[in-house]
C-alpha cells in the first residue's frame, strides 16, 4: 500500500522535497491589495518579502477551499467520478497545528464526505 501527503505551502516545503517525497503541496492565497496571488505559485518567498517592504498596505491570506482538498483526495485514494475506490492508495494530510483552526478544518470535511 502507498500512500502519498498533502499539504499547504504554510509548511515552506521546498519544491524540490516536494518532487522527491511526491508531496502534493495545495498553495495558500495571499492578497497585497486588489492582486492574489498562489504562495510559491506565483509569488515566491522573495517576491513575498519584497513587496512586504514596499506595500503600504498587510497582505491578507486566505485558507484553500475544501473542493479543492476533495479534489486531491479523489486523485489520491479514489476515483469520486465513477466510484470505484482505489484501497492501495492512501492519502495523509498535514496541516499547520490545530491552534489555526479553520485551516485544520477545511482539509477534514472533504475527506469525511469521500469516505461516506
Amino acid at each position: 500500500m502507498s500512500f502519498r501527503i498533502v499539504t499547504d505551502s504554510a509548511s515552506d516545503i521546498s519544491q524540490e522535497m516536494a518532487a522527491q517525497w511526491d508531496i502534493k503541496v495545495l498553495p495558500l492565497k495571499i492578497r497585497f491589495g486588489n492582486t492574489e496571488y498562489l504562495d510559491g505559485v506565483d509569488l515566491t518567498n522573495q517576491q513575498f518579502f519584497e513587496k512586504l517592504v514596499e506595500s503600504d498596505t498587510i497582505p491578507k491570506t486566505s485558507q484553500i477551499p475544501p473542493f479543492e482538498y476533495e479534489e486531491v483526495f479523489c486523485l489520491c485514494s479514489c476515483c469520486c467520478a465513477v466510484g470505484q475506490q482505489r484501497p492501495e492508495r492512501k492519502c495523509s494530510v498535514c496541516v499547520c497545528p490545530p491552534a489555526f483552526r479553520a485551516v485544520f478544518r477545511v482539509p477534514v470535511s472533504p475527506q469525511r464526505i469521500i469516505r461516506e
